[in-house]
């Protein structure tokens, strides 16, 4: 009998070792990068073009697949003094690193591929956190730049530099949205404990995943691991600094934001919505996040209801068999193939980067795109340069010859800046509460008449949850149409 049991053993074992992880049937898991090239990995970021960025203690490095087969095969320096670098962000050819003492901009230099040499300061931070500090980074659909700072990174008023900010006086763990060229920023949302990623879906709406606070495990007051939509304006309910104390606001007060999910013990770390089309319809714009006490990475799909999300239970979606050590990180898909990228390290631990994908899928689709930011649009030596204004007219041709949603939202952006745009506070109103257009008179009555038609017949009542029957409905408002 325990001969049998030494076979079962043995082949249990080998099995293991051969593909030590638990996935969806259909999916595949390999490693892109070893321990060798990216010890105790911390962050990740992939480019357009798809270069894999990576950060660690002290390191800044992009994992290059030289003979394209699937594995990287070296490594290229990008900085080897980093303090802390808990977030990357390409940013074109350059690299944003988030630090505790700022963000720094990595620049590629004329005629080099990578980025190299030493960081510009690019927005500096009050130096604070830890492992409670500044963390992942996101460029927004509107070209700002958004941060998830811990409850330790000591975010102020001192960081609050527009008068419209959503915060006017931050507690705890923030969101914080900074001008393309870095000298403006304002809290967006706040209230959180060490929330470490955040990521937008298709229709700009910002989701994260907080932690839980775990010495209060089993108590009466313990506060579950938690995933938010994350509201502007909102407090999230944790009111403690630190992490040796723990006090969350209870899910039903009704000044605190609602919980999409929520995950017993655990250690929130990257965050991502799958904006592709390779994965099977299941997983087409919902949420993975990654835990890195359990080593798992859960995903939950995001179903529209009201002005928010409906809440569903979470699945597992990977996690490891057998003893390998797996404390997933980060998380990012590859823009050009959709492969869910996971890079795990973190205290000491070992490193590497995992590419997930699923064979059968359609490889060569383009993501889905998000309120797409002109080309044309950039940062580059402190300045943001935007494309040239069209007049209404000029607008209201592109809108009508357009044929695909993305042209349209554009050609609706010119006309709404051509009205002198809407206030910061009135664009967080419903629509149905109608919008004051600085400029109103900017259309004439029969450029008014004519945009009023062309909206009226693209708007789709049946489809109202995508962005462009938003903005219709949106600049309705604004022309004061009477639909």
């Amino acid at each position: 009998m325990s001969r049998y049991l030494l076979l079962i053993l043995l082949a249990t074992t080998g099995l293991h070792a051969e593909n030590p992880f638990r996935v969806p049937e259909g999916f595949d898991i390999t490693q892109f990068a070893g321990d060798d090239l990216t010890h105790d990995t911390w962050a990740m970021t992939i480019s357009e073009d798809g270069k894999v960025a990576v950060s660690g203690p002290g390191y800044i490095k992009v994992l290059v697949d030289t003979d394209k087969d699937g594995v990287a095969d070296r490594a290229e320096v990008v900085f080897d003094k980093a303090r802390n670098p808990h977030g990357l962000l390409w940013s074109g050819n350059d690299l944003l690193s988030v630090q505790p003492q700022g963000i720094f901009l990595h620049r590629t230099q004329p005629g080099q591929t990578f980025p190299g040499g030493d960081p510009e300061l690019f927005y500096k931070l009050p130096g604070g956190g830890g492992e409670h500090g500044p963390h992942g980074i996101r460029r927004g659909p509107d070209g700002w730049f958004y941060v998830a700072c811990g409850n330790n990174t000591n975010i102020s008023q001192d960081n609050i530099t527009t008068a419209t900010s959503p915060i006017t006086d931050p507690s705890q763990g923030t969101i914080l949205r900074i001008s393309p060229d870095g000298k403006q920023s304002e809290v967006i949302a706040h209230g959180f404990r060490n929330q470490y990623d955040l990521a937008f879906n298709q229709h700009g709406h910002l989701f994260t995943f907080d932690s839980d606070g775990e010495r209060d495990h089993q108590l009466p007051w313990y506060s579950y691991c938690r995933v938010f939509h994350i509201r502007v304006g909102g407090h999230h309910g944790w009111l403690l600094p630190g992490h040796q104390r723990s006090f969350n606001r209870p899910p039903y007060f009704f000044d605190s934001a609602t919980r999409l999910n929520e995950v017993d013990r655990g250690s929130p770390t990257g965050v991502e919505v799958y904006r592709h089309t390779q994965f099977p319809k299941h997983y087409r714009d919902g949420l993975f996040f990654a835990c890195w006490t359990y080593g798992r990475v859960y995903f939950t799909p995001l179903t529209p209801r009201g002005d928010s999300y409906q809440s569903h239970a979470h699945e597992t979606f990977l996690e490891p068999v057998g003893n390998l050590g797996f404390a997933p990180s980060d998380l990012a898909v590859h823009p050009l193939t959709g492969d869910l990228y996971v890079s795990v390290g973190g205290r000491g631990t070992r490193g590497a980067v995992y590419r997930i994908s699923f064979p059968n899928g359609r490889k060569a689709a383009k993501p889905v795109a998000l309120y797409e930011t002109p080309k044309d649009w950039s940062v580059h030596n402190d300045r943001i340069t935007t494309p040239p204004a069209l007049s209404p007219a000029q607008a209201l041709t592109l809108f009508e010859k357009a044929e695909d949603p993305s042209t349209r939202i554009t050609a609706m952006r010119h006309l709404m800046r051509a009205m002198g745009d809407i206030s910061t506070n009135e664009a967080r109103r419903r629509i149905d509460a109608g919008y004051t257009a600085n400029k109103p008179d900017a259309l004439s009555e029969k450029l008014r008449q004519k945009a009023i038609s062309l909206l009226t017949l693209a708007f789709d009542p049946q489809d109202p949850g995508h962005p462009q029957q938003y903005e219709i409905a949106r600049l309705l408002a604004m022309l004061k149409a009477d639909t």
